[in-house]
């Protein structure tokens, strides 16, 4: 194997890893949000999302994970055609770390 296709399959491979990252960072986000405003601790603060959320956390949960899902699978997808799929993957992983810093601070502030 060439050194070229050598550094290709490893930013496949880092690719690879970080959408599989953010898809999981967003199943913690929604599992915490749901539960959240499930026991009435948190509202969701997204306008576009609050009024389904909160009439039906879990579906609503689930949903937005699928989205976000199927949205990451085609940055994957534009890998090899779009050259800043790398910082757009950084860049959404940093908001949903975030994310889950307020989810953790809710949390810690109930016990």
């Amino acid at each position: 194997m060439g050194k070229r296709s050598k550094q290709g399959k490893q930013l496949k491979d880092r690719i690879k890893k970080a959408a599989a990252a953010c898809a999981a960072l967003t199943a913690a986000d929604a599992f915490c949000t749901a539960s959240g405003i499930r026991l009435g601790t948190i509202e969701e603060a997204n306008p576009l999302f609050s009024g389904w959320i909160s009439l039906s956390p879990g579906p609503a949960g689930l949903a937005a994970f699928l989205g976000t899902a199927a949205l990451l699978a085609l940055l994957y997808a534009s890998r090899g055609r779009v050259s800043w799929i790398g910082g757009a993957l950084s860049g959404i992983a940093a908001v949903k770390l975030a994310v889950l810093g307020l989810h953790f601070g809710w949390m810690l502030y109930l016990i």
